[in-house]
């Protein structure tokens, strides 16, 4: 504090005591007024005592650097025996700030030795007034209850001199009761502490800070929000008012971020985590604190499904805390187990062992202050084995572990509950539903039934039963107790988990499905079950509105697959039973909006920086709108949700801020429809197209052509047929064996090994299209073109591979007809215009590279050629290039090529690519993976800006509307690959970009076989045939062609697209 505000109050503080200049000193000390103590304790005129007490002043105000070199300015052998016992106090204290902990507690041995010395009441009051602190620092409950109690009770002799030792033990003390989780006591010490300090004269708003929030921490391990919430806010705005503290500023909003975690409000919560690392960056808190704030941050990140973040705030808490392990061993060990967590959650099952092998040799020098998180170690051990397929050894893991536990402990129940998932996973029913009933009697205790945790508990132990009547029970009571009161508000539903309605309506629906089969329901108790099919959807609907994280609505999607494929069985069971088409439609309906979703949450939004044409003000407005939308739908559920009587007040102002908000959105919507409509159907049209429009739109005029949705389940596959006016619902039989043949069909590819793949050829035209091509052949069309819409796995292959023994060759689908494919028929037909180019202008590029001693001729990169540009040469490329352009420049196009080392990125980014209806890229490309997204290689020129690649976050800002993008390049189409979610890359990306057609690649092709099927290719092309024809064409003039032995450079390459 400057001089002049430091004298002001001095002023200040003997005015408010009223007391003669000669007893400030000690009322100062007494009533622990920093500035004042330091101003005081600095005219004394005798050194040490001078220097003792400027060192006891810079404690109470957390000023450690000054403590210590008062303290080195004492000669202690000057010292009386009163005056020894504080030094060795302070001293004991400083070297515990300084992590000397062996130190530390020699000095107050030492102190301790003192007392009798001393022989002063007030000295052993002290002693004990900071052995109370002292132990609470090393998170010692019961010696700091036991010195702190002794301290009240001297204090308490004389309560107007010592209101404020009183009130800032009853603190300490109330927070060792928080920690050691006696909430009952916590609050009547916090309160009673909070009473006294708002009795003194004195500002003491930092001391009610801290007290505020740990009443909202106590209040929030009672599982009362209001209460919760409203002390954490206090403290908060308090701090804000009147302190400015950092360190108090950082943990105030790092504690609304926990508060608003384990409500599973992960918007808000990340909100304040991210004004928590600000303050702590600027702050001086301990290291411990430090990093627990950074890796509560993390944990929050991973429940946002944002992991890359997470890891980095992990490895920044991390950073911190290593110095310290040996001291904050807890603290390393929890920032660990989170990221195995993590990554375990990830499936990522060999770095999650990395870094559980770096715990334990940690834990092989570790002393007991890691102990608890080495059961948390051993917890982690448990769900990597289960992970693994060990479920046995999961199994000995957790039994041994639940012998270590505390029985009310959070890990305890986790443990039970994870022993009794596996116990069902081994069939072991009966002692699964144990330990299941145990854990709902635990939490019915401590929750309300309409908690989370119930709701899932009743699914869970639901699935342990054979007899249905008892698991209908338990669904049913799951059901009940999720959907939360409503009588306030009318034609509304609100829900305490989504994810927990919809299991409970498969786990109803599986039943039904079940009963049916066995003869023990009717068709009309069947029908009835239709219901849970259209709850479902709806909460499906409206939960995919109000995730943000588009990583988040991925895993939402992928939670709830295993719902739309049990819906498709019903679907298709109902349609045998009846005949009637409405219930192909619905099929279709479902089967498409689910891969439509997630394929559009799987590109990767929140990755994508710019898109083409979209301001940043309008990206901005669009964010912060849809996040209050969904934070304001949070906070209505969880009024809702509360034990006692809705405020119905509060609920009548969310209702009105969220009907402001929704019509701000609305009309934001409607400008982004009616001025960027390509963005308007990248990210909020969420309408599938119908067969109807199918049918009347497309394949009315073009009637020799047919369209099949595939539906690859779990269990069960399907396909939805369209051709000549009819509909078509076609099971085909066992996913497993599709998916097993599949597999062998890409190997057979690999290896060129002709007997295999013949193999799998004939077995997947029975498994997956004959019975759609006897439905073709019986067509008056003559069908002789198929637009497919693979799922899952089949996005792997070209149905024109597929075929059959004929009576002298085998015949090939590509024989018989042309196929276009789409990766859902809503984005394929939204791409679609009946158009013809308006030109056949030509922009080309053939990079260079000249990475050398490798013979590697195919289009192909892996992960280190990616990350160094260290890509081989392209033998083939530029004369591909050339004569590509030659072709159609005899067609008086305007053409536009780059070769070489011109060939760059930059040159391609710079171009006005709406100026050209086809762009040719012959150079290398590669699918991506979990760090690296998909992209395309060009040259490198020094000292770009560019780094030689394109990656598919990149291909959103351009804009082209292109007839053709054609990427000779290897793998272009696949992109990342998962459950439901098709070929997702580039293509995608440039498709967005307004580019009607694509020509892409599905495996590694040859440099010179590609320059010849593309040469064919675009001869075919100049005479103005269609894309498909002119595939088509150079496909089978390829086939003729070939050599003998096995070859499939002219199946790579498929045309997504209409046109």
């Amino acid at each position: 504090m400057k001089a002049t505000g430091l004298i002001v109050a001095c002023w200040i503080f003997a005015s408010a005591n009223g007391l003669a200049q000669s007893d400030l000193l000690q009322a100062s000390f007494d009533s622990e007024e920093v500035a004042a103590s330091l101003y005081y304790a600095a005219k004394i005129n005798q050194p040490d005592e001078r220097n003792l007490l400027i060192a006891e002043a810079a404690l109470l105000g957390d000023q450690f650097m000054l403590m210590d070199s008062a303290l080195n300015l004492i000669n202690a052998h000057r010292l009386t025996p009163c005056q020894q016992l504080r030094y060795n106090i302070f001293l004991a204290l400083v070297f515990q700030h300084k992590k000397f902990l062996s130190e530390a507690n020699q000095k107050l041995e030492l102190a301790e030795s003192l007392i009798k010395k001393c022989s002063s009441s007030e000295a052993s009051a002290m002693l004990n007034y900071w052995k109370g602190y002292y132990f609470l620092q090393q998170n010692k409950p019961d010696d700091s209850k036991h010195t702190l109690k002794t301290a009240i009770a001297y204090y308490s002799t004389d309560t107007t001199r010592y209101k404020v030792k009183i009130a800032h033990s009853l603190f300490w003390l109330g927070t060792t009761y928080l920690r050691n989780n006696e909430l009952d006591s916590a609050l009547l010490c916090l309160h009673q502490s909070e009473k006294k300090y708002k009795d003194t004269p004195f500002d003491k708003s930092l001391m009610l800070v801290k007290i505020y929030n740990n009443l909202g921490a106590t209040y929030h391990a009672l599982w009362d929000y209001r209460l919760a919430e409203k002390y954490y806010l206090t403290a908060l705005a308090l701090n804000k008012q009147k302190q400015n503290n950092p360190n108090e500023l950082a943990l105030a909003y790092n504690n609304l971020g926990v508060f608003y975690d384990s409500y599973e409000n992960f918007i808000r919560s990340i909100q304040y985590y991210e004004e928590a690392v600000l303050w702590t960056d600027i702050s001086a808190l301990d290291p411990p604190r430090k990093a627990l704030i950074y890796q509560n941050y993390a944990a929050s990140l991973t429940n946002h499904y944002r992991q890359e973040e997470a890891l980095q705030q992990f490895l920044k808490a991390l950073e911190i805390i290593t110095p310290y392990k040996t001291y904050y061993g807890n603290v390393y060990a929890r920032i660990i187990n989170n990221i195995v967590a993590m990554q375990i959650s990830q499936t990522l099952l060999e770095d999650a062992g990395k870094w559980l092998n770096q715990l334990e040799e940690f834990y092989r020098d570790s002393t007991d202050e890691a102990e608890e998180q080495k059961l948390w170690y051993y917890f982690n051990r448990a769900n990597l084995a289960n992970q693994e397929g060990q479920v046995q050894v999961s199994l000995q893991l957790l039994t041994a572990l639940e012998k270590k536990l505390k029985p009310d402990s959070d890990l305890y129940k986790k443990v039970r509950q994870n022993k009794a998932a596996n116990l069902k996973a081994v069939g072991l029913l009966d002692s699964s539903r144990t330990y299941y009933r145990q854990l709902i009697s635990d939490y019915e205790r401590i929750y309300p039934v309409t908690h989370p945790q119930l709701v899932q508990l009743y699914n869970d132990i639901g699935t342990t039963f054979k007899q249905a009547d008892s698991a209908i029970y338990y669904f049913n009571l799951s059901r009940k107790n999720n959907l939360l009161n409503t009588d306030v508000v009318n034609n509304e539903s609100f829900y305490a988990s989504k994810m927990e309605w919809i299991t409970s309506n498969f786990n109803l629906l599986k039943l039904e499905l079940e009963a049916y089969e066995a003869g023990t329901r009717s068709q009309q108790q069947l029908f009835q079950a239709d219901g849970l099919i259209q709850s479902s959807l709806t909460v499906i609907q409206s939960n995919i509105t109000e995730l943000q994280a588009d990583a988040d609505k991925i895993n939402f999607n992928r939670a709830v697959r295993d719902f739309y494929d049990l819906a498709t069985d019903y679907y298709y069971l109902v349609y045998k039973l009846t005949g009637q088409t409405d219930f192909v439609e619905r099929a279709f309906q479902d089967a498409n909006l689910n891969k439509y979703q997630i394929l559009q949450r799987a590109i990767r939004l929140d990755r994508v920086k710019s898109f083409a044409r979209v301001t940043e003000k309008v990206l901005r407005e669009e964010n912060q709108l849809s996040k209050t939308i969904a934070q304001l739908e949070f906070q209505y559920s969880q009024e809702l949700a509360k034990q006692s009587e809705p405020d119905r007040a509060l609920l009548q102002e969310y209702r009105d801020q969220m009907h402001i908000l929704r019509t701000r959105f609305n009309f934001l919507l409607d400008s982004i429809q009616n001025h960027l409509p390509d963005y308007h159907a990248l990210k909020f049209s969420k309408e599938p197209v119908s067969l109807a429009v199918l049918e009347a739109a497309y394949l009315s005029k073009n009637q020799k052509t047919a369209w099949v949705e595939y539906c690859i389940g779990n269990k069960n596959s399907y396909a939805i047929l369209l051709a000549d006016k009819k509909r078509y619902f076609i099971s085909l039989g066992s996913s497993y064996e599709i998916k097993r043949q599949v597999r062998a069909m890409k190997n057979s590819i690999a290896v060129k090994e002709s007997s295999a793949f013949f193999s799998s050829s004939q077995a997947l035209y029975q498994l997956i299209f004959k019975k759609v091509d006897s439905c073709l052949q019986a067509s008056n069309k003559k069908i002789n073109k198929i637009v497919v819409i693979p799922d899952d796995i089949i996005n792997l292959i070209n149905f024109e591979l597929l075929g059959y023994a004929g009576k002298y060759a085998w015949v090939y689908n590509v024989f018989k007809y042309q196929f276009n494919y789409g990766y859902s028929s809503t984005l394929l037909w939204r791409s679609y215009t009946d158009a013809p180019a308006k030109n056949m202008n030509m922009l080309a590029m053939a990079p260079e590279f000249k990475m050398v001693n490798n013979s590697n001729n195919l289009r192909n990169a892996d992960v280190q050629q990616i990350e160094t540009h260290n890509f081989p040469p392209l033998l083939r490329n530029q004369e591909e290039v050339k004569q590509a352009v030659g072709i159609m420049n005899k067609k008086n196009s305007e053409s536009k090529v780059y070769i070489g080392s011109e060939a760059d990125e930059s040159s391609f980014k710079k171009e006005d690519l709406s100026k050209f209806s086809i762009i040719h890229l012959a150079t290398h490309g590669f699918t991506g993976n979990n760090q690296i997204e998909p992209g395309i290689a060009f040259s490198r020129k020094a000292n770009s800006a560019d780094d030689g690649i394109l990656y598919m976050n990149e291909v959103f800002a351009l804009r082209s509307n292109a007839y053709l993008i054609c990427l000779s390049a290897c793998e272009t189409g696949i992109g990342t690959y998962a459950n439901g979610e098709g070929i997702i890359g580039l293509t995608r990306a440039f498709l967005y970009t307004g580019t009607k057609n694509m020509v892409v690649s599905l495996w590694r092709v040859d440099d010179e076989a590609t320059e010849k099927f593309m040469i064919s290719f675009y001869a075919s092309l100049s005479k103005k045939q269609s894309i498909s024809q002119s595939l088509y064409q150079a496909k089978v003039q390829m086939l003729k062609n070939s050599m003998p032995g096995l070859t499939f450079d002219w199946a790579a390459f498929i045309q997504v697209g209409l046109n």
